[in-house]
């Protein structure tokens, strides 16, 4: 048995976020957030080097490294001390770079790949603990936090004050709905409103997942995740997975949150990046079913990567086809035409507009 237990990956996986001390030339400390963190097994840690010239500079003079990874809603996570190693060719290094492509990470962009061999691993936790407050305490008191952040003006605050919770998966999703409601109605700034589909949509996309046996589920547009919740709780009946993307920082953050309150983040591969550099870098056929919901100005210009990467048979399923129609025009028309599809407008919650691409 490893060092690293089941929660230690757990926390590891869903945060995806560890703070990595080096020692500096000069005997200084240096702390760098490494977005890529991942479990590589029992016993080791990994990073990929996109932009970090001073931690791979420390840790070619000294291998010593302590990495942080705390879940900042419960105010707990671990710390783990190890030694690194710099990979940069080899059967390892290859081994880690098809590891970091099957996770979505932009390959183009990785240097080196770092290996921590970790021998101790703590927890680390909040002094809120030391106080006698509960983690569904300490929980509550930083989502409204959050949630404070979120909602412009400060008086929205009773809205998030008044949602409950309670981590099962209806209550997250009914709770979702509130503050997705509240949060829209409290700002006009695109950018910082949810934006989040309808109930019945939701309903609707969990149906035709579990119809169409889709093991591999692109999302466009995570938001703070109440559609990812949807399809995951469906693919996961089936034994699937489902990609979600997601540029903005905040919304992953609270997405991130929220499939780990749901307990269904093994099922969901968040990836922060460009939906379209996604595209283009994605395989052939590697999806089963894509749900599009973001900016509806660049799906024309994506419909050739979406067409190449939906599998025979594989269905596209587009939000906002009724509630924006003018301006989903013109990509209706454009897959409308296409001989290799048959497509329909569904009227349910802001109108759903699905195509099916033929067998061959």
């Amino acid at each position: 048995m490893g060092i690293l237990t089941a929660d230690m990956k757990r926390v590891v996986e869903e945060q995806r976020l560890g703070f990595f001390a080096t020692v500096c030339a000069d005997g200084t400390p240096n702390v760098s957030p490494k977005g890529t963190t991942a479990v590589w097994d029992d016993d080791h840690l990994i990073f990929a080097n996109i932009r970090s010239p001073g931690t791979l500079a420390n840790l070619r003079q000294n291998p010593s490294i302590e990495v942080n990874v705390v879940d900042p809603v419960v105010r707990k996570g671990y710390r783990f001390k190890g030694v690194a190693s710099v990979l940069d060719s080899g059967r390892l290094y290859d081994q880690a770079m098809a590891f970091y492509r099957e996770r979505g990470s932009p390959l183009e962009m990785i240097r080196e790949v770092v290996l921590v061999r970790v021998y101790i691993a703590r927890p680390a936790t909040s002094p809120a603990y030391d106080l006698g407050l509960s983690e569904d305490e300490v929980r509550t008191r930083w989502l409204q936090r959050m949630g404070l952040a979120l909602l412009s003006p400060p008086s929205m605050a009773s809205a998030v004050e008044a949602t409950t919770h309670d981590d099962s998966l209806e209550s997250l999703k009914a709770e979702l709905e509130r503050f997705g409601e509240a949060n829209d109605a409290a700002t006009d700034e695109r950018s910082r409103r949810m934006l989040n589909i309808t109930r019945d949509t939701g309903e609707f996309l969990a149906v035709l997942a579990r119809a169409t046996g889709a093991r591999r589920v692109l999302e466009i547009g995570t938001s703070n995740g109440y559609s990812t919740l949807w399809l995951a709780e469906a693919v996961r009946a089936i034994g699937g997975s489902v990609t979600t993307l997601e540029l903005d920082v905040d919304k992953v953050g609270l997405a991130t949150i929220n499939f780990g309150r749901a307990g269904l983040s093994p099922f969901i591969k968040l990836v922060q990046d460009d939906a379209g550099q996604f595209l283009e870098r994605s395989a052939q056929d590697a999806y089963d079913l894509i749900f599009l919901d973001a900016e509806r100005k660049e799906y024309s210009g994506w419909w050739p990567h979406l067409r190449r990467v939906l599998s025979p048979r594989g269905l596209l399923i587009v939000d906002n086809a009724t509630s924006h129609a003018e301006e989903m025009a013109p990509f209706v028309a454009l897959v409308t035409v296409d001989a290799g599809f048959a497509t329909c407008l569904v009227p349910v919650g802001k109108g759903e507009f699905l195509a099916v691409k033929s067998a061959s």
